[in-house]
């Protein structure tokens, strides 16, 4: 039997390509947001940035993929008090 690790699983927003399943990605997303907090976003871009330095497009991909669900769980729900 494969695991569900065998074959990568994309996920496609706006033309990234994911190879880490979509779980996977809000798990990264949780857990950099337990680190860091507020300042996660930044964190987990400088993480994108390096990555792209090195020329590792997919590592890069993934990351660009985590920031954006990092914003959304930090995003101000909407008709929330602010």
């Amino acid at each position: 039997m494969l695991s569900s690790r065998a074959v990568p699983v994309s996920v496609d927003e706006g033309g990234l390509m994911a190879i880490l399943q979509e779980w996977e990605l809000w798990a990264c997303a949780n857990e950099y947001i337990r680190q860091h907090g507020f300042d996660a976003p930044i964190f987990a871009a400088m993480r994108a940035d390096d990555l792209m330095a090195k020329a590792d497009l997919d590592g890069a991909q993934n990351w660009q993929l985590i920031v954006k669900r990092i914003n959304e769980l930090l995003a101000t729900p909407v008709g929330a008090p602010q």
